[in-house]
């Protein structure tokens, strides 16, 4: 009897070693297959929080949108501070000239406007580098005045009526008023006529 005892709980001793076992490795497997699953979702959910966009933030546009609202206005061109900066540019570049041998415009054409003069029979090689740089200067300044025009009629060229008017505007180009078609003047409506300045003097 005690052999049949001994041989029973033997064997209820082996056949339960598995059995608890067995409820063990069934749980370590369920918790990987639980780990496989959170961190396969994990890596499927992720590049969509990474692709995701956000709605764009209102402040940001309203910041944006006000310096654009607050940047400063374009600067009106002013020909009075044009023409005075002119002036002391050119005071200050007579005063600095050291080479009277070159010259912006050609003297021979300088020599011969002032051979239309009949009074005139002798130029001196000195009088021309002088006649030279006063064309140069007169021309710039009407440039300056002409384009005050063409700023105020809003245009980025300039035009022959653009130079007329400068011309008849100011008493100090009286002399050339009789060289200048009256036609070449802006009219009423804005718009301009393109003919010849004048006949040479």
């Amino acid at each position: 009897m005690d052999q049949i005892r001994h041989r029973r709980s033997a064997r209820l001793a082996n056949s339960g070693s598995p059995a608890h076992a067995y409820p063990s490795n069934h749980h370590k497997r369920n918790q990987d297959m639980v780990s496989h699953t959170t961190n396969s979702e994990a890596s499927v959910t992720s590049p969509q929080k990474r692709t995701h966009l956000m709605p764009p933030d209102p402040t940001n546009f309203k910041v944006s949108q006000g310096m654009h609202e607050s940047s400063p206005p374009k600067p009106i061109y002013n020909v009075h501070n044009e023409l005075s900066n002119f002036k002391s540019q050119q005071l200050e570049e007579v005063k600095n000239i050291t080479d009277f041998k070159t010259h912006a415009l050609p003297l021979e054409q300088i020599k011969r406007i002032l051979k239309y003069d009949e009074d005139v029979d002798i130029i001196s090689s000195d009088a021309c580098p002088v006649f030279s740089k006063a064309c140069e200067m007169f021309i710039k300044q009407l440039t300056l005045r002409s384009w005050a025009h063409a700023e105020e009629n809003k245009k980025k060229t300039l035009h022959r009526s653009d130079i007329a008017a400068a011309i008849l505007e100011p008493a100090e180009y009286d002399f050339l008023t009789d060289f200048v078609p009256k036609d070449d003047i802006s009219t009423n409506d804005g718009k301009h006529i393109d003919r010849d300045m004048g006949q040479d003097p």
